[in-house]
């Protein structure tokens, strides 16, 4: 059982790239400051080629309140190639009407996402961006919250915030789709934040940007975040959050981000939060619906097996097309 909840608690991970293990190389100097840099945050909101429903939903409610934000900030949508080609029709529509995509030389994959990130961070540092908050697609982000949230952390550039991971276990099983024992031999991964939403600070930018070819794209995306700048001294903070738990009543009425949250209820969650709650009635609280429909996703996890939730392939489990 408590194997299984470590699992379970394991399974809360981002996607990953099939490439062995590199050597330890030397790694650029970090940069050191002693106040947040001038400039724009980016908000990176990585999403798949077939999600539109989920960018569209993003745009018409947290993006729109970004517009009133006094922390000036850039949103961008980052997407590589898609196998299927049928798709690009689509995204260079999309394009054409907002202007906010963000192509990268990454083919689309499931197991890609460490490979993204690097790209991802490398485009925000090459185009003068030092603090990057990178998001989900069936993530609900609080601006005015995350705005509240940087300018009490302040100053950011050692930050690394999101909800930590102490103790994730390394899953050694290979039909996993967590599997990285053999990219990363250890029983335990370092402390990492969860991949839906984290904040990194202008040390963290810098280090994965300046030696982005030195570094392994890690499948386990978010865990590989806190591989890729261990070295570092950092300061690692919980954002206030609903993570993927079927209580929102755990969450205070004002979380940074909200997750899983798919493109219906999207709205709702901005409704509530502009309303004072993300819970809605707390008599009578929201729950997600991802929460509602595959409780192995979700925190505290059903009584019986999980396992085959942990160990199978991935299916694209938020409704988002």
């Amino acid at each position: 059982a408590e194997y299984m909840g470590e699992v379970f608690q394991s399974a809360m991970l981002g996607v990953f790239l099939v490439l062995p293990v590199l050597l330890a190389v030397p790694l650029s100097n970090t940069l050191t400051t002693t106040q947040d840099p001038p400039g724009v945050l980016l908000v990176a909101v990585v999403t798949a080629p077939q999600h539109e429903r989920a960018r569209r939903a993003i745009r018409d409610t947290w993006v729109a309140t970004a517009k009133a934000a006094t922390l000036p900030m850039d949103i961008r949508f980052f997407i590589g190639w898609p196998e299927d080609t049928n798709l690009e029709s689509i995204i260079h529509s999309e394009q054409e009407t907002y202007g906010d995509i963000i192509r990268l030389a990454v083919t689309e994959k499931y197991e890609n996402l460490g490979t993204k990130t690097l790209e991802t961070v490398s485009w925000a540092y090459d185009h003068g961006y030092y603090r990057v908050v990178k998001v989900d697609d069936d993530t609900y982000l609080n601006v005015p919250a995350l705005e509240k949230f940087l300018q009490e952390s302040a100053p950011t550039d050692r930050l690394y915030a999101g909800q930590f991971k102490d103790g994730g276990l390394v899953i050694d099983d290979p039909s996993s789709k967590w599997y990285m024992r053999d990219q990363y031999p250890h029983e335990t991964f370092p402390r990492y934040a969860f991949g839906p939403c984290y904040f990194l600070g202008q040390e963290m930018v810098h280090h994965i940007a300046t030696n982005k070819g030195k570094l392994p794209a890690y499948r386990v995306e978010d865990a590989g975040v806190a591989l890729w700048t261990e070295g570092l001294a950092l300061n690692t903070v919980n954002m206030p959050n609903l993570l993927n738990s079927a209580y929102c009543t755990d969450a205070p009425p004002q979380p940074v981000f909200v997750t899983p949250v798919n493109a219906q209820e999207m709205a709702v969650i901005h409704d509530n939060v502009q309303r004072g709650d993300v819970c809605g009635d707390r008599s009578n609280p929201y729950v997600l619906e991802e929460c509602r429909t595959n409780r192995c996703r979700c925190w505290p996890p059903p009584e019986g097996n999980c396992e085959n939730f942990a160990n199978g392939e991935y299916v694209d489990v938020i409704p988002r097309l």
